[in-house]
């Protein structure tokens, strides 16, 4: 952001950005004048382009998109998500294991597609494991009958309690 010690004319109070305006008044000229000018969409297009190519713009939209995410479809901020991941003390609420290191994004928001309601923090397999017995508790219950019934040895990573 540019410092001058001019004052806008649009807003006394606030510091001369250009043509005499401040920052969001021109930057809304600015959009309102080219907002259908094809020459300046393809330029902030190739620019964008350009910028995501880049680690620090690829990382910049991955925060914006878990952030955009979390606040949407979770209504939660990222201190809430951080705040439930540190009582989980990191790891699944199920498997109680952390996310593999094969997968670069955080644990999984599990909630009640009902009342969306979050629930806690699921590992990939987990959460995936629950959407497909569509949330369930009987089906899950068939399926650990049908795992003792017929000698599956369990999984000695996953503790149940």
């Amino acid at each position: 952001m540019r410092t001058n010690s001019k004052k806008a004319l649009c807003h006394p109070d606030r510091p001369h950005y250009a043509k005499l305006k401040c920052g969001k008044c021109y930057r809304d000229t600015y959009d309102k004048k080219n907002k259908n000018n094809p020459r300046v969409k393809q330029r902030v297009r190739e620019a964008t382009k350009r910028y995501l190519q880049t680690s620090k713009g690829l990382l910049c939209l991955r925060k914006k998109t878990r952030k955009h995410e979390l606040k949407k479809k979770y209504r939660m901020m990222e201190e809430d998500f951080q705040r439930m991941l540190k009582n989980q003390n990191n790891v699944c609420a199920i498997c109680l294991q952390p996310e593999p290191s094969t997968f670069k994004r955080p644990l999984s928001v599990d909630h009640n597609h009902n009342t969306h309601e979050n629930r806690g923090l699921l590992c990939h397999f987990c959460n995936t494991a629950l959407g497909l017995f569509k949330d369930n508790p009987e089906l899950l219950l068939k399926a650990s009958y049908y795992l003792e019934t017929h000698n599956i040895k369990k999984v000695d990573h996953v503790p149940l309690g």
